[in-house]
């Protein structure tokens, strides 16, 4: 989530038998960077990015209000990021490969600077193949491959650009995502978060506007482990409150990225603000 963006957590009522349909339409719109197939008071849960509170007003109104197979909409705006998913680690490398990938990503500049089309143009064939080298790009993009080497470094020193290695959580044991929505003051979100980050199951957390003021979504290894991470955090953070919880049958679209069944990438559809 850049800060110049507007952010928010949406969850959607499906009518019986069309929550898939709906999952699948959605999963095309660029707007909608993550969806999840939940299995509690909403059908869906979905990450929405907009360049602004009209836009947002735009898709929930005018996109999603018009989905016959919607039947109720509640729209959270995202107010900070409090544990980023680009955060999680499996501890698979030793400290000096982690050394490593830190020093060649380290962020120098601030985020939210505006973008070119040049930029964007780079972003979205990156978010594509995230593999792909300069040359490649550069004759993607018809630059020289010095532009796109130095438009690369630029964004990734500034934050705009961030390197994420996704994988299929089922196949490396982590097949249980579960949703919390929780409540918390607001002068103890920072320190709630840097405590939630510490924990290996932690995948993203954020501060939300409405009396459910924290969204935390976390990975785990069972069903059974969604309870036992609750009675966890009442003990180390009493600070937060859990009111509701989901567990996810599937996920849908991860950051743009469209899922099979097995969590699998079959398709992209770059993240673009509307």
């Amino acid at each position: 989530m850049a800060d110049s963006l507007c952010s928010a957590v949406v969850e959607v009522d499906c009518r019986p038998g069309r929550a898939r349909e709906v999952a699948d339409e959605l999963a095309r719109d660029p707007r909608a960077f993550t969806i999840d197939h939940v299995a509690g008071i909403g059908d869906l849960i979905v990450g929405v990015d907009t360049d602004d509170l009209a836009a947002m007003s735009e898709f929930v109104d005018g996109r999603l209000g018009r989905m016959p197979g919607v039947s109720g909409i509640r729209c959270h705006f995202v107010t900070g990021l409090l544990a980023e998913a680009g955060g999680w680690r499996l501890d698979l490398l030793d400290p000096a490969q982690q050394n490593r990938l830190r020093r060649a990503t380290t962020v120098v500049g601030t985020r939210g600077r505006t973008l070119t089309p040049t930029d964007r143009a780079i972003v979205a064939a990156l978010h594509t193949d995230g593999r792909v080298g300069n040359a490649s790009l550069a004759r993607q993009l018809s630059m020289s491959p010095a532009t796109v080497r130095r438009r690369v470094e630029a964004l990734t020193a500034s934050g705009c650009l961030v390197l994420r290695c996704e994988l299929a959580r089922a196949t490396a044991g982590w097949p249980v995502t579960a949703v919390y929505w929780c409540s918390a003051p607001a002068h103890a979100l920072a320190r709630i978060g840097d405590r939630l980050r510490q924990r290996p199951e932690t995948r993203t957390c954020v501060a939300l506007a409405g009396p459910r003021n924290v969204l935390l979504v976390s990975c785990l290894h069972s069903v059974a482990d969604v309870r036992r991470l609750e009675c966890e955090l009442n003990e180390t953070v009493p600070e937060l409150l859990v009111h509701d919880r989901s567990i996810a049958y599937r996920t849908i679209k991860l950051y743009g990225h469209i899922l099979d069944d097995h969590g699998r990438r079959v398709a992209t559809v770059p993240v673009s603000a509307g």
